[in-house]
């Protein structure tokens, strides 16, 4: 019989030396009836309660957690199904100091479970925090009037965002892109001017500003690309239609060009008139000049 019982000792052992060392509060629960009362609990427990969960050694669950009948249920549906069952909620401790837990609920058998938390306060914190961040990010980019990609070094298309209204390349729907790379769509000179400016805009931190051709249905639009760091291998690229604004440059260089050509020939004007006048001044005072000469001689 003690032999049988070596192997139980054993295991019993291990189970409670298992127990203590678990990272977050663990508790043992055990069934009375329809209720269950608290019959141990682990070092992380004692710790987080500073010390005062000794005094609830044999607390039904019904007392500790009058307010939280979602609790109890938890427990009785983890040793009645006899499967693991997990809860997130918040907890306030009997120091009074509430946290959120995330519990997991073994049963060992139909009348013991073993409860353990994992304080996801922090966490659930700092996500929060972070849903909120890319609710703000999605917002304004609801307003950008511009097209967004994020790529990777290779050209590969990972993430877009388009504007309302806005008209892709090779007229490609937004969920068509992702994925593909640049080399498919613009050849691989596109690919080879995509990693040199990526790589750069990694390398130094810096926007890369590139201007170039894109073919848009049956015409070409001019657009500009701002390349900037998004990650180690990773880029955001801006891209702008500056069609209007090239054209309307352009448009204001061939006005400048047309209104020097217009002075060019005022002036030209002006000086012919000029030297026509020069001239009629110089014949007329020629006689005059040959007149005097012979008076004096």
């Amino acid at each position: 019989q003690l032999r049988c019982e070596e192997p139980l000792l054993v295991e019993g052992r291990l189970f409670r030396a298992h127990f203590e060392q678990l990272p977050g509060p663990a508790y043992i629960w055990r069934r009375i009836g329809e209720d269950f009362e608290l019959i141990a609990h682990n070092r992380a427990a004692l710790e987080l309660a500073d010390g005062d969960v000794r005094d609830l050694i044999g607390t039904r669950a019904s007392k500790l957690f009058a307010t939280r009948p979602d609790i109890i249920d938890g427990i009785r549906q983890s040793a009645d199904t006899q499967s693991i069952t997990m809860q997130e909620a918040d907890f306030t401790f009997v120091s009074g100091v509430t946290r959120r837990m995330r519990t997991t609920r073994i049963p060992l058998s139909p009348d013991i479970v073993v409860s353990h938390a994992e304080d996801v306060t922090d966490r659930r914190a700092f996500e929060d925090r972070l849903q909120a961040s890319e609710r703000r990010f999605h917002a304004l980019f609801k307003t950008h009037p511009d097209l967004v990609f994020r790529m990777d070094l290779h050209g590969n298309y990972l993430d877009l965002h388009v504007p309302d209204g806005a008209v892709l390349p090779l007229k490609l729907k937004p969920e068509e892109l992702v994925g593909r790379n640049i080399a498919d769509l613009f050849g691989p000179e596109a690919a080879v001017r995509h990693r040199r400016y990526a790589l750069e805009a990694i390398r130094t931190g810096e926007v890369q500003i590139i201007e170039y051709d894109v073919p848009l249905g049956e015409r070409e639009i001019q657009v500009e690309s701002r390349v900037v760091k998004s990650g180690d291998d990773e880029v955001v690229v801006n891209i702008r239609d500056i069609t209007k604004r090239v054209e309307l440059e352009q448009a204001i260089i061939d006005a400048q060009e047309r209104e020097r050509a217009r002075l060019g020939k005022i002036l030209q004007s002006h000086r012919t008139q000029l030297q026509t006048h020069h001239a009629a001044l110089v014949d007329a005072a020629s006689p005059d000049d040959e007149e005097s000469s012979v008076a004096a001689a």
